[in-house]
């Protein structure tokens, strides 16, 4: 109240705060601490956020029937709305109003639609996603390695992973191989997961 209930001084404290930047990284006194919040426990993201990810760093909108392209799936406004990629990863049906209903364990169904199913796939082989156009482009692989980290992790590859990611795009056909390592991005536990 003595902020004038201002958000953005709301938001800069919890964020400021000890608690909300603990680190993931277990030490000898919380490595068994699930509960008391002693360290951040990781958890996987929700679905709508994970397929709008997936939207974001390939470049290729998701298709809602009945709503416009771009429209991401955080906005969508009820579970009606069909997608096979949020059922299987959990969004909830919504007949309870408790947090419970959303199921965040993985599943073989994840697994499978990941590996076989048409939502990552279709977006990695789409002319006109950011793998098509780093071709159109012209970019080099050590360019290419650069911006998808950026856009997937938020951060520059290492020496090893890049070294290692340069290696396997030099093998093969070079879309295939840019498709291969953003999809093994795209389904790693750093991108899937909230550290």
């Amino acid at each position: 109240m003595k902020h004038g209930f201002d958000v953005k001084y709301l938001i800069r404290t919890i964020m400021d705060s000890s608690v909300y930047q603990l680190s993931s990284v277990a030490n000898a006194t919380n490595q068994n601490d699930n509960i008391f919040y002693s360290k951040y426990i990781i958890k996987r993201l929700p679905a709508e956020v994970i397929l709008d990810a997936y939207s974001q760093v390939t470049g290729v909108p998701t298709p809602f029937s009945g709503y416009p392209l771009g429209m991401r799936a955080l906005q969508l406004p009820d579970t009606q709305v069909k997608s096979e990629f949020l059922t299987v990863f959990g969004r909830p049906a919504r007949q309870v109003c408790d947090s419970s209903e959303r199921s965040s364990d993985a599943t073989i169904a994840q697994a499978l639609h990941v590996i076989n199913g048409d939502t990552l796939n279709k977006k990695l082989s789409n002319p006109d996603g950011y793998v098509g156009l780093f071709l159109k482009l012209g970019l080099s692989d050590s360019r290419i390695v650069e911006h998808i980290f950026l856009t997937a992790f938020s951060r520059y590859p290492t020496k090893a992973e890049k070294s290692a990611l340069l290696a396997d795009l030099k093998q093969g056909a070079r879309r295939q191989a840019l498709e291969d390592v953003l999809w093994a991005l795209l389904t790693s536990k750093e991108f899937l997961f909230n550290h």
